[in-house]
């Protein structure tokens, strides 16, 4: 048969396209799509060598829209139009294939096999080593944009799967070569293919995938085997059967498996065992296409920023830095010209393109270059910022100091913001970049690991609309890098994820000042902090009410300096610092809630109360020692005190209500007949998430096992009336010198709160297996006290341990 490595595909009464050129007219009332495809000489069947190109009777199937490159919509300018290959090297099309009236541009898919797709960017895939000829995707895309031309549109294909190929060779224990049954590589055989990025995820679990026979041997071997794989990781053991017997290769590493590659594994086999030859991967290999294309292909600049509005918007460049930006514009992301700073304007469907050309960077010193916005309505602009830099390739340079700074400062009408595409950052690069842009709702992407001095100082600073704050993955932090980066960010309600363990000098000064609808802090896990590192970071932010828990052992000057100052809701602080001083926590909580709880390290002696240390109508629980395997509060949750009956929990549940019954309780359904989560044969231990020790004290307080709580039943216990003259009934627990209170709270059921003074109902966080919907506790009376068993929806109270 023929091969050909150039595809011509012909619609109704001429050659079908795929990309633009500069040699031929534009087309603005629709026209004739013609395709130019390459593949070149890559092996396309994947185990019979000298199939080198598309031969007759191949078909593939074509996608063509408009809109967005990156998004495929339902109603398509071409729809899967199915193309074959007959045997005088032409593409016929089962329907004409035309483009979309006006000058609007369009981007294009083909994929061999020809194939129905519904979902382009996680189609399902299953590779049948039986049929390989369906099984190697093949998948060109334009996405460029291409406006309507009489030129064809190159395609040019290339491989998603990968390609393994096995090398046999027998030592002299063999009379000859054996005959080989089977060689198979144990590895998932289905995937998600995306058609836009050519990206393949496997899914479904590893199993034996068939590797046939390759139609040649290399040099030195005695037997070959090439097949597709899915592209993978994970995968060690290829089997090789040899009459009855299987010969098992593991590798101590993963085989790879790459998408668009070729893996050689070359084994060496005796009777006894396998030796592995050697391992390499390569690309498939690629030759020459051969002629056949009427125009010279003209691949745009892809990298730009977008500018789009709904209505007409307007802007313009202010340049008072020492150095002058070279811009381009452009109306149809293809023309470029070098701007003039001078008004543009544009809209939802004539959108306005800018890059840049600025290896040195865009703003030098303190001096800024600025968007400014004329009369017009909101827009958004997308794209990556550092193509302002480096308008040709994937900007891999560094942003110079203070490169993007105030760039969009005080672009109230800015409702979406390009991402920053750099890694590394420079010494204020993006140093109030937003600032004030109040119509902002959601952050750009800031993919940066390596910070510097002041890199983001209050970049979002005044952006009262920003509800979704970016990730912040750096691990090591600088000086100031955070600085009121989202200060008087009143309509943020969730943090971002801090990650970093060591921290540098005011890294995380201000950063949330007046955050006035953040609601939950980030975690803290930093152990080792540095001067001023937490100042002020969440002043006047009066939604929060429970402060991250702080690990750090050790305080450093000013570290702690006014960190919750105003946070007028706030009532819980977990720190297990083992020094304060006003140098380190000044007036740190001033202004909190007037009672809360403050759960420092067991033993620590040397916090103080007051504005620089713990607030003077705080609960501060005590680890008691008693000689036991856990340590015990002197409180129970909700007190502030021993005498102090707190609060009421139903088993699992970790917050007070007003009614405990089977209808209002967490672990129920059909109108509280059934449990759900903890019963027998399922959970019978509470976890970390429902133990209301630990969500309302903090790690590591918990609720009591059964088993501890038997501990301490066994130490010396009396029952005391008016203890300490407060009036309060209830049993001493004493042990190692030490003793604990626990008070006649009685409990709570419907809306009742019942035997107050007389009984006590304290909860295990053990399950009674044997009755699901009891749990283990301890309940005293006047009489004795004993460990037993309640009905898990009344409201008991909690009294925590710690190990």
């Amino acid at each position: 048969m023929s091969r050909y490595n150039i595809i011509v595909l012909i619609a109704a009464a001429g050659v079908l396209a795929l990309a633009g050129c500069n040699k031929e007219p534009e087309v603005a009332d629709g026209g004739n799509i013609t395709i130019e495809a390459s593949v070149g000489a890559m092996t396309k069947v994947s185990y019979d060598g000298d199939k080198t190109g598309f031969t007759d009777g191949d078909q593939i199937a074509v996608f063509g829209w408009t809109g967005d490159a990156t998004a495929v919509p339902a109603t398509r300018v071409v729809d899967g139009v199915v193309n074959t290959l007959g045997t005088d090297g032409k593409w016929t099309p089962e329907s004409p294939m035309l483009w979309k009236p006006g000058l609007v541009e369009h981007y294009f898919l083909g994929v061999y096999p020809a194939r129905a797709i519904a979902d382009f960017t996680a189609d399902d895939y299953t590779l049948d080593p039986s049929k390989y000829t369906e099984s190697d995707l093949l998948v060109a895309n334009e996405l460029s944009g291409i406006t309507p031309t009489n030129a064809p549109i190159d395609l040019a294909f290339t491989h998603v799967m990968a390609k393994l190929v096995v090398n046999l060779k027998f030592r002299s224990q063999w009379d000859a070569a054996p005959a080989v049954g089977s060689v198979t590589a144990n590895a998932k055989r289905t995937a998600k293919v995306n058609y836009l990025t050519k990206a393949v995820t496997a899914t479904g679990d590893a199993a034996a995938v068939d590797i046939p026979a390759a139609a040649t041997v290399p040099s030195g071997y005695d037997l070959s085997f090439s097949g597709l794989q899915v592209p993978q990781e994970g995968v060690r053991k290829v089997t090789i059967t040899i009459g009855t017997e299987e010969y098992v290769y593991e590798s101590a590493t993963d085989i790879p498996l790459v998408s668009g590659q070729y893996t050689t594994l070359g084994l060496v086999l005796g009777k006894d065992k396998i030796e592995l030859s050697g391992v390499t991967v390569g690309d498939w290999e690629t030759g020459a296409d051969l002629p056949g294309g009427e125009a010279e292909i003209v691949k745009k600049n892809t990298r730009y920023l977008t500018f789009t509005s709904e209505g007409t918007s307007r802007i313009s460049l202010s340049n008072s830095g020492i150095n002058a930006p070279k811009l381009y514009y452009s109306k149809n992301a293809s023309d470029w010209t070098e701007w003039d700073y001078s008004e543009l304007t544009f809209t939802k469907d004539a959108p306005l393109y800018l890059c840049g050309d600025n290896p040195d960077g865009f703003s030098f010193g303190f001096q800024h270059s600025s968007f400014n916005e004329g009369a017009g309505d909101n827009y958004s602009v997308t794209g990556d910022i550092m193509s302002l830099i480096d308008k040709d390739t994937e900007c891999t340079v560094v942003p110079s100091k203070s490169c993007f700074f105030q760039l969009f400062n005080g672009c109230v009408k800015l409702t979406a913001a390009p991402s920053l595409g750099a890694t590394t950052l420079a010494d204020y690069c993006c140093e109030e970049m937003f600032a004030g842009c109040t119509g902002l709702t959601a952050a750009p992407e800031l993919p940066a690991t390596t910070l510097a001095n002041c890199c983001y100082e209050e970049m979002f600073y005044g952006c009262t609309g920003l509800t979704v704050a970016p990730e912040l993955p750096a691990t090591t932090l600088t000086k100031q890098c955070y600085y009121g980066m989202f200060k008087g960010c009143t309509s943020l309600t969730t943090a971002p994820k801090l990650p970093a363990t060591t921290l540098a000098k005011e890294c995380y000064f201000s950063m949330f000042l007046n955050c006035t609808s953040l609601t939950t802090a980030p975690e803290l896990p930093a152990t080792t902090l540095a001067e001023s590192c937490y100042r002020q970071m969440f002043v006047a932010c009066t939604s929060l009410t429970a402060a991250p828990e702080l690990p750090a052992t050790t305080l450093v000057d000013m570290c702690y300096n006014y960190m919750f100052y105003g946070c007028r809701k706030l009532s819980y602080v977990k720190c297990l610092a083992s020094n304060v001083g006003t140098e380190n926590t000044e007036e740190w909580l001033l202004g909190v809630s007037s009672s809360g709880t403050f759960v420092k390290r067991a033993g620590e002696t040397s916090w103080s109360r007051g504005e620089s240390g713990i607030p003077s109508g705080w609960a501060v629980p005590e680890a008691v020692d008693l000689g036991l395997s856990v340590k015990w509060a002197s409180f129970n949750v909700g007190a502030t005190k021993p005498e102090e009956y707190g609060d009421y929990f139903a088993w699992g549940e970790t917050a007070p209500k007003s009614e405990y019954n089977c209808g209002t309780y967490f672990d129920t359904d059909d109108g509280g007949n059934s449990f759900t989560k903890y019963t027998t044969g399922k959970k019978t231990a509470l976890e970390a998430e429902d133990d209301a020790a630990t969500a309302n004290w903090g790690a590591p307080w918990r609720m009591p096992t059964d088993a501890e709580f038997k501990e301490l039943l066994a130490l010396e216990n009396q029952l005391v009336e008016n203890y300490n003259g407060s009036g309060i009934n209830g049993y001493t627990f004493t042990g190692n010198g030490n003793t604990i209170f626990l008070p006649a709270a009685g409990r709570r059921s419907d809306t009742y709160l019942n035997f107050v003074g007389s009984h006590g109902d304290y909860w295990s966080s053990s399950l009674n297996a044997g009755i699901p919907d009891y749990a283990f506790c301890v309940d005293f009376s006047s009489g004795n006290v004993i460990k037993g068993s309640g009905g898990r929806y009344n409201g008991f109270s909690v009294r925590p341990v710690s190990e």
